[in-house]
């Protein structure tokens, strides 16, 4: 039984997979919104950038896609509304904990 039905709605990932073009859009509007210092580019656009949650959002949907597809052990579901996440994890503590720490390992800034 699936707790959940499967809707089959794009996301930005899907859109736009493997477009190293918007990647490189992306930095471009990093490096406008920090007012051309790469320092601050590095980081992402400032909070008040107007693209702002639409670039965090993309980010956020790659990497995701990202820890679960190189993860050993799968989330049975893994949900997120903005910084909100819902995951349902059958494999025990021991395989979280692994979890976690792939997860951790994968940005070592977020």
């Amino acid at each position: 039984m699936e707790l959940l039905p499967d809707v089959s709605s794009p996301t930005a990932v899907d859109i736009f997979k493997g477009d190293e073009v918007v990647d490189e859009v992306l930095l471009m509007v990093f490096i406008s919104a920090s007012y051309g210092r790469e320092d601050s580019a590095r980081r992402g656009p400032t909070v008040s950038a107007p693209l702002s949650p639409v670039v965090a959002n993309y980010f956020m949907e790659k990497f995701e896609q990202q820890v679960v597809d190189q993860a050993v052990t799968k989330p049975k579901c893994w949900f997120r509304y903005v910084d909100d996440t819902f995951v349902i994890w059958p494999h025990g503590r021991d395989k979280l904990q692994e979890f976690l720490g792939h997860l951790n390992s994968i940005n070592p800034r977020i």
